[in-house]
Order: structure tokens, then sequence, then C-alpha cells
């Protein structure tokens, strides 16, 4: 015999019965959907915070970095002015003029016979000298030390020139140029 299915169930237990499956497919769908917007916003919420963690984190290091920077920028500006400073001072003392050994020099060029009354420095390296002897040898010794000079003999001085001479009562006054090398 064939089977047949029959269903004996009134209608409206058919309806509720629906119903009730439908209600808690309704009730199972809206749970998982609730499960899933909670879970997507536990995830947002926690990468937000995770965010916020490395910002204000990576914003520290930033602000370290930037004091450091600000310090590091004055002392590299002191340490440049002082380089520059060091270099303008270098230079300025290897091209000042030494008048120590400058007059050292021209006073040691006389014996101790000669009398030395006055030596001016002019500019370009120049000395005026005036002294005066009482010996005829000294002035030979004054015409040959001029000779010497400007024969490049000498290594400080470039040049002399005797520019005055004269005797007055057997003492004999001169003025001497004398220029530097």
């Amino acid at each position: 015999m064939s089977e047949m299915n029959l269903n004996l169930i009134p209608s409206k237990a058919k309806f509720q019965a629906a119903r009730i499956r439908i209600q808690k497919q309704v009730r199972l769908s809206a749970i998982i959907i609730i499960m899933i917007w909670t879970s997507v916003a536990a995830i947002i919420f926690s990468l937000t915070l995770i965010v916020k963690v490395r910002v204000n984190s990576a914003m520290a290091n930033q602000k370290k970095v930037q004091l450091n920077y600000n310090s590091m920028k004055d002392n590299i500006v002191t340490s440049q002015k002082l380089k520059y400073k060091a270099k303008m001072v270098g230079g300025v003392l290897n091209n000042r003029f030494e008048y120590g050994t400058s007059f050292e020099t021209i006073n040691n060029l006389f014996p101790p016979t000669i009398s030395l009354k006055n030596f001016d420095l002019h500019d370009g390296g120049i000395f005026l000298v005036k002294g005066i002897t009482s010996e005829k040898v000294n002035v030979d010794l004054l015409e040959s030390m001029v000779e010497t000079i400007n024969r490049g003999e000498n290594d400080k001085l470039k040049s002399a020139r005797l520019t005055a001479l004269t005797l007055k009562g057997g003492v004999w006054d001169f003025t001497l140029e004398v220029e530097l090398r």
C-alpha cells in the first residue's frame, strides 16, 4: 500500500508551530546579528584604543626628538659660531704684525757704540731710525749694513736706505729707513 502523508493536526496548530519556528529563527538571527555587531564594535573599540595608544606614544617620542633637536640646534649654532670666531682669531693672529720682534730686530742691528735716539714704525712695516755715533768706523759699519740688507742677506729685513747723515761737532747724526719682510 502506498503510504500517504496525512496530517491530522488542525490548521491553527500548524500556523502556531510555523510561527514558533519563525520566532526561533528570528531570535537566533537577532542573536547572531547582535553578536556580530558586538564583536565588530569590540574590535573597532580595541583598534581605536590601540591606535590612540600608538599615536600618544609616537607624539611623546616626537616631543623627545624635538627637544633633543632644539638642544642640539643651540649647541650646533654655538659650536659653529665658536669655530667661526676661532677661525677669525686665527686669521688675525697669522696676519698681525709682531711689534716686539720687529723692534728687537731693529735694535739688534746696531752695535753698542751706536746710540739710537728714536725709531718710528710707519705703515707697511717701515721703520724710520734716528741715531748718533761719535766714530767714523761706526758710519762705515752702518753703510755696510745697509748694503748687506739690500743684497737680501738678512732674512728679516727687506731693504734699507740711509736717508740723512750729518756731522756736527764730531758727532755723526743719521736717519735710516728700514723695511721689514
